[in-house]
């Protein structure tokens, strides 16, 4: 297979994107490129086989095995100057050489906007894709007067009014434009079925898209579930079922806030089915969501543990894609909230505010942190999150919600931390429990994170 995309070009200017003297570029890049390989990690376990449809590879820092197809450039005439960049160019689909349902990980980026016959491409990617294969999607959010779409506005004038680019003068960057539900109103049109598409940060967006829905069929015996609950009567059996039947031989611990809505009573009802250990913190001094999880990790016998809420807006799909990542020697996978669809103005407002500040006192400390560092749907080796936490536990707020950011805040090296990413769900039934006392405990970890950074 001909590894040279370019024919024509040397050195491709997206060959090296981590290197780029443009900070703008070089975040923008790396940023996609992180989440590209988060995304590919999620649905990858050793044996699938990886095709790469477009111009580069630099997403893949695990160097997993990876088989690139490339496709023929079309250029517009044949005075176009030679290292033309790759917005000026537009591609043809031919018959992609491989045989039917063979690909495991599909994953097409900076390219779906420069296919001229986009049908015919994702006619083969169907055909070339396993039953239960996957299908990884970027593109950039260009319709009109959107960042990305102003930008490329502005791209397009100075080459034309600097650079004399005779081929931008005649033609748009792009012969694609994409919205997010015209992006998922194309793949589901040839019966693709959309897992989850988001907006990374207005410039592009993410798809994951499979032929048949995810079929699950491990056992998961070295695998515990933790349920915090706090008066959650209505939701907490629907939880538990789903979990038993979506996941075999799963351990659960669901451990209780001193509920006053016979929650407590439903779950010692469903132990008598078996795999369920209950915690109960009625008699507890320090009551608060990180308080349980702290105490049910203590009660953890199997390798590996995720916490999600008891809510039902934490979807039990979505514990497969973060156990996947600890099996990959990852040590702590954070479930990022790709997608928040509904919520009031000043929560929205509240929850952009602590996440920035949280973020920059993260960054103070000279760490990378995940996408969504104030999560409360994650997964960790049972080990290491002893090995970090053990003798420490004074240092999270024990009454607060966002032991993501405590332990964050709490770790020195984050280099073996991962994202998944997942959209957020409206909950049934209930209500939050978010209130004045969450958003003062979270001023209390903030406040502990800047006094580490003075110590240092």
């Amino acid at each position: 297979m001909n590894n040279k995309f370019y024919e024509d070009v040397s050195e491709p200017r997206q060959k090296k994107p981590f290197k780029s003297p443009h900070s703008f570029t070089y975040f923008y890049n790396l940023s996609r490129f992180r989440l590209t390989n988060s995304l590919v990690k999620t649905y990858y376990s050793p044996g699938r086989k990886i095709v790469n449809i477009g111009p580069t590879t630099d997403w893949n820092a695990n160097d997993l095995e990876v088989t690139p197809i490339h496709l023929k450039k079309k250029t517009f005439s044949d005075d176009e100057p030679k290292g033309c960049i790759l917005n000026d160019c537009h591609f043809e689909v031919e018959h992609i050489d491989l045989p039917d349902a063979w690909a495991d990980i599909i994953v097409v980026i900076d390219s779906f906007e420069h296919i001229v016959d986009l049908d015919s491409l994702i006619c083969e990617i169907k055909r070339i894709m396993t039953p239960e294969g996957v299908f990884i999607v970027s593109v950039p959010s260009d319709k009109f007067l959107t960042v990305q779409h102003i930008l490329s506005l502005l791209q397009k004038l100075f080459n034309k009014c600097f650079k004399r680019n005779k081929s931008t003068q005649r033609h748009c960057c792009h012969v694609q434009n994409f919205s997010q539900s015209a992006l998922k109103q194309r793949l589901g049109s040839y019966g693709l079925l959309i897992d989850i598409i988001f907006s990374n940060k207005l410039f592009n967006y993410f798809l994951v898209a499979r032929k048949n829905e995810e079929l699950i069929n491990l056992s998961f015996l070295d695998l515990t579930v933790i349920l915090p609950t706090k008066n959650e009567a209505i939701n907490i059996r629907n939880v538990i079922e789903q979990l038993r039947v979506t996941y075999p031989h799963v351990q659960i611990i669901a451990a209780d806030d001193a509920s006053t809505d016979g929650t407590a009573d439903i779950i010692r009802d469903l132990q008598s089915q078996g795999n369920l250990a209950f915690v109960d913190r009625r008699h507890q001094k320090i009551q608060g969501l990180t308080a349980s999880i702290l105490d049910a990790v203590d009660c953890v016998t199997t390798p590996y543990f995720i916490v999600m809420d008891a809510d039902c807006q934490h979807d039990v799909k979505y514990v497969n894609h973060i156990y996947n990542q600890l099996k990959l020697d990852c040590k702590f996978c954070v479930a990022s909230r790709a997608s928040i669809p509904y919520g009031s103005l000043i929560r929205r407002l509240i929850t952009l505010v602590g996440s920035f500040m949280g973020r920059v006192i993260l960054r103070l400390q000279k760490k990378n942190p995940p996408h969504d560092i104030l999560s409360g749907f994650f997964g960790a080796e049972t080990e290491y999150w002893h090995k970090v936490v053990s003798g420490h536990k004074d240092r999270f707020s024990k009454r607060g919600y966002k032991i993501v950011f405590d332990f964050l805040v709490l770790e020195d090296n984050l280099s073996h931390i991962e994202n998944i990413y997942y959209e957020f769900k409206q909950r049934p039934s209930g209500h939050s429990k978010i209130g004045y006392k969450v958003y003062r405990e979270f001023l209390k970890s903030l406040w502990r994170g800047l006094r580490q950074i003075k110590q240092c």
